[in-house]
């Protein structure tokens, strides 16, 4: 007879790992966070909106898994500041980082204020950039994955 230990990794492959996901509170992000609970991650929902991540964390916390969330703007570098510090009090380690956040402002480049560019640039490259150096340490002590989600929406006229 097999414990249930051996049980619970044949049915969650994700048992006793962490995942750390943006834009956790919507989308794609969301979803993602809702598997890994499944597969049983403890998750670290990051998002902009607290209240959204409350949702999700009650969401994900009903599959029985461990949830945190870390509301945070990562177009800020005091955020994401805040956030590393978090994630290694509260964490300890990491297996998984999921930049799944993204931020897309439309309309003509003619017009388009550069501080909408700023704002891009900081959310879907920058910061991702951050998160992964100050969380590669953990990465790679667990021979964790890093997971970068693209959103298509930008192809459609």
């Amino acid at each position: 007879m097999e414990n249930v230990a051996s049980n619970e990794s044949i049915y969650q492959p994700f048992h006793g790992q962490v995942a750390v996901i943006t834009g956790a509170n919507s989308g794609i992000g969301k979803a993602i966070s809702l598997s890994l609970a499944e597969q049983g991650a403890t998750v670290c929902l990051i998002g902009r909106n607290v209240e959204r991540l409350r949702e999700v964390a009650r969401q994900t916390e009903s599959v029985g898994c461990r949830v945190h969330y870390l509301q945070g703007d990562l177009s800020q570098d005091a955020d994401l500041a805040k956030l590393i510090d978090n994630i290694n009090r509260l964490l300890g380690q990491v297996d998984v980082l999921v930049h799944s956040a993204g931020l897309l402002h439309r309309g003509p480049i003619e017009t388009a204020p550069v501080n909408h560019f700023d704002q891009q640039y900081r959310v879907n490259v920058r910061a991702p950039y951050i998160l992964t150096q100050a969380l590669l340490p953990m990465l790679k002590s667990r021979r964790g994955q890093i997971v970068f989600i693209n959103s298509s929406v930008s192809l459609r006229n």
